[in-house]
């Protein structure tokens, strides 16, 4: 079962990571311009994993992404 566990967060890590540099492409390829497009710091955007969830709506206007390709949630029943 841990093993299980374990496989299930590297894949969701892996997802994450692609759709955060999804959006960071979109806004121009590196995440400071990310940070400012949010009128946050700039390198606060580095140190994510994933787009926290109170950005996503704003990122999702501000790309043309949908929210659900900005935060994808692979496994929504787990």
């Amino acid at each position: 079962m841990a093993k299980d566990t374990a496989k299930l967060k590297r894949e969701r890590a892996a997802i994450n990571a692609a759709a955060l540099d999804a959006v960071t492409m979109r806004l121009g390829g590196d995440r400071s311009k990310l940070g400012r497009a949010l009128g946050i710091s700039r390198a606060t955007p580095s140190t994510w994993s994933e787009v926290p969830q109170k950005y996503v709506r704003r990122l999702s206007e501000l790309t043309g992404l949908p929210p659900e390709q900005i935060l994808p949630d692979p496994y929504p029943y787990h």
